[in-house]
């Protein structure tokens, strides 16, 4: 299997993590995702996209998300961790927009322990993120007004 999905009792929570490039694995792992939200109840997940040569065009980016807010119920907050390849900088700040266009809360962040602490803000927020680590200098969240 290309990818793990757990559940983060502790942080209410499901996480998925993929290291290989977009594929079938990661059709198979979306589906996992959905039932595992609908399972716990949970409202959250962290999906970690960030192995090495990972990238994805606007054509599965526009698919992907589009599955996600079609199959997901509303008031679902997705954080979205991705490399921070050069190449598909663009690419993040692209699913962000059509996130945004099918009504599914999702953002992409660089770092996972901001993109943790943005899936614990707002109403019913997690309480404790738990991480002493300073995210590192730089950008993080992807500007999508480009």
């Amino acid at each position: 299997m290309a990818y793990t999905l757990d559940v983060d009792a502790e942080l209410q929570m499901v996480v998925l993590r993929h290291e290989d490039p977009i594929g079938d694995s990661y059709l198979d792992s979306r589906d996992e995702l959905i039932e595992q939200m609908r399972s716990t109840g949970y409202r959250r997940a962290l999906i970690i996209l960030e192995g090495p040569g990972f990238g994805a065009n606007a054509f599965q980016i526009h698919n992907h998300i589009s599955y996600l807010a079609t199959h997901l119920p509303r008031g679902i907050k997705l954080a979205a961790v991705l490399g921070v390849e050069e190449e598909i900088h663009e690419a993040k700040g692209f699913a962000d927009v059509v996130a945004g266009n099918r009504g599914l809360d999702l953002k992409t962040f660089y770092d996972r322990e901001r993109a943790v602490a943005w899936l614990g803000s707002g109403p019913g927020g997690i309480q404790d993120v738990s991480s002493s680590r300073e995210a590192p200098d730089g950008p993080d969240e992807v500007d999508s007004r480009r």
